[in-house]
């Protein structure tokens, strides 16, 4: 798959240029057009509301990447459903994180990984933008939304110098056959130099444990929505990285 066209959305404020920054970067590095919203998720008062698209515009044109900016259409549906619209006529949603996820971003990722159908990437801030990463880490569980996205991360782990299926073994038990290192079998397949590994948590969150493997590159990890009262009890990696507990980028997947 080729990455053509990437969805985003910037916040106003102080910022902006920076995610932007980092959105032109990884379109230029593919040849890619971008989608910009750039309305705020939360509007405090009757003040006209700050724009980003200076910001953007900027940006795309220290790259020369082709921008379409796109305000909020309709109060009618929540900014989630705005960023879904746009996101499911992309080949890659792009959320770059400027500290912890506010409730209208974990609205906003949660729409993007659940409603589009298509990758997300998630930068959080000081991570490393993965344009030629030396590592990528596969979370492997054996769950479909695993495969989706393995196989959505390809064009990042076609450019990678080595790439990890990695299974948390102390978090689920092994399936039989070992699909894990079948895993890593059929990437090899596909040319890229693939590599099996069981990883113990050790303590720590599965989403540590797998930035802590992935740390310089990029995590690709599946998504899978739970119960709240489920997530209070034994935890997710997905609602980790929701509420911005990644330390390295994150391609999710549902």
């Amino acid at each position: 798959m080729r990455i053509t066209t990437i969805a985003t959305h910037i916040e106003p404020g102080a910022r902006s240029a920076e995610q932007a920054a980092a959105v032109m970067a990884l379109a230029e590095s593919f040849g890619a057009r971008v989608t910009a919203l750039t309305f705020p998720t939360e509007v405090m008062s009757e003040e006209t509301p700050p724009d980003s698209s200076a910001a953007v515009l900027a940006e795309a044109a220290k790259r020369g990447v082709t921008v379409d900016l796109r305000g909020r259409s309709s109060f009618a549906q929540g900014i989630g459903a705005e960023l879904a619209d746009y996101g499911r006529v992309s080949d890659l949603v792009m959320h770059v994180l400027s500290g912890r996820p506010s409730q209208a971003e974990r609205l906003m990722l949660g729409a993007a990984v659940f409603d589009t159908g298509r990758p997300v990437l998630v930068l959080p801030p000081g991570a490393a933008l993965p344009l030629r990463p030396a590592r990528a880490v596969v979370a492997w569980d054996g769950e479909a939304s695993a495969v989706r996205a393995a196989h959505n991360a390809m064009p990042f782990l076609a450019r990678a110098e080595e790439v990890i299926v990695a299974f948390v073994s102390d978090d689920k038990e092994l399936r039989s056959g070992d699909s894990g290192a079948a895993m890593a079998a059929l990437l090899a397949r596909h040319g890229l130099r693939t590599t099996y590994q069981q990883l113990a948590r050790s303590g720590r969150g599965v989403l540590s444990a797998l930035c802590e493997l992935a740390a310089g590159g990029v995590l690709t990890m599946g998504c899978v929505r739970h119960s709240p009262i489920r997530d209070l009890v034994f935890g997710s990696a997905t609602t980790d990285l929701f509420h911005g507990e990644a330390t390295v980028a994150v391609l999710a997947s549902a």
